[in-house]
């Protein structure tokens, strides 16, 4: 009889494991849905037109790029005009689409991304700016971007690269973060922190060569 009481403890541990598992699946799964909802809100056909000019060229693309750009094209609407208009940020036009990393040559594997121009900066020290300039905006770019969830379900498109251009007294610099799409995710998890993600991020400086911060 123990026994038994024993073997019908374990199945109801399994039955409500099983459970648990799979509401937290639809859970994460309507989660998902209301994001994609919400940024969609930010498309309209009154300023599609306007919103397109940041859009890369589709002609420019040497990669299924151009695919996914035609096919989540509301999503690329939507997202820069919630950066311009409700963060605030001057988004480069004609930089926002899917690119690769030309150093590993792979380029069946996609980031989406833009640039994004902060002006005029009176430090001269390039890693101070860098990371100040991430570390201030990188979080609200991603909840952004990764409201379009369906676009970073696609296996060819691995995560986000975000770069900041700005003026120095000396010269115009950039600096762009490579961030994978598991590392956003766990970040919004909380499984990571900030700091995490950009350390475990690939950082390029103005000349395209890896940089890291010390």
């Amino acid at each position: 009889m123990k026994n038994n009481i024993h073997v019908f403890s374990l199945i109801l541990l399994v039955v409500f494991c099983a459970t648990c598992g799979s509401t937290s699946i639809r859970d994460r799964e309507k989660q998902d849905r209301d994001r994609e909802t919400e940024i969609l809100k930010q498309y309209t056909d009154e300023v599609k037109d306007v919103y397109g000019e940041y859009l890369v060229d589709i002609k420019k693309y040497t990669t299924r790029g151009s695919y996914f750009q035609e096919k989540y094209n509301r999503f690329l609407i939507a997202i820069v005009r919630d950066v311009v208009e409700n963060k605030k940020l001057k988004v480069k036009q004609g930089t926002v689409g899917f690119y690769y990393d030309k150093k590993s040559q792979k380029r069946n594997l996609l980031y989406f991304g833009f640039d994004i121009n902060m002006g005029d900066v009176d430090n001269t020290r390039y890693s101070d700016v860098a990371l100040d300039l991430i570390k201030n905006n990188l979080k609200d770019i991603m909840a952004t971007i990764n409201s379009a969830r369906s676009m970073f379900s696609e296996a060819e498109v691995v995560g986000m690269v975000i770069g900041f251009s700005w003026n120095s007294p000396a010269k115009t610099e950039q600096v762009n973060l490579w961030v994978s799409k598991n590392d956003v995710i766990s970040f919004e998890d909380s499984r990571l922190t900030l700091d995490e993600v950009i350390q475990r991020s690939t950082v390029t400086n103005t000349a395209g060569k890896i940089f890291r911060f010390r």
